[in-house]
């Protein structure tokens, strides 16, 4: 079972619209740009960043649609994220 699930989880990444990326590439350019944002509330001038600040970054935005795309993928392929390796690839790990 635990196969079949990966493989459909790999399927999910590969896939894509026509003519544009796959969902493999989207969650890496999501990756990419919501951890830059939330590198940028690190640094900071005026101390740690408020909770509003991580709010707005981390639930609006690329980090919404990283999360959503990361929760698409595994509900279609009915695993964890202990089960695919991925829990450390959400907004609320990084913030």
């Amino acid at each position: 079972m635990f196969y079949f699930s990966t493989l459909a989880y790999s399927t999910f990444l590969a896939s894509g619209r026509d003519g544009s990326k796959t969902n493999g590439e989207l969650l890496s350019d999501y990756s990419i740009a919501c951890r830059g944002g939330i590198k940028l509330l690190t640094q900071g001038m005026f101390g740690p960043p408020t909770v509003y600040d991580m709010f707005i970054v981390g639930c609006s935005g690329d980090c919404q649609r990283w999360d959503a795309l990361q929760q698409q993928g595994r509900s279609s392929s009915r695993c964890s994220c202990e089960d695919l390796d991925t829990c450390d690839q959400v907004t609320s790990f990084w913030l």
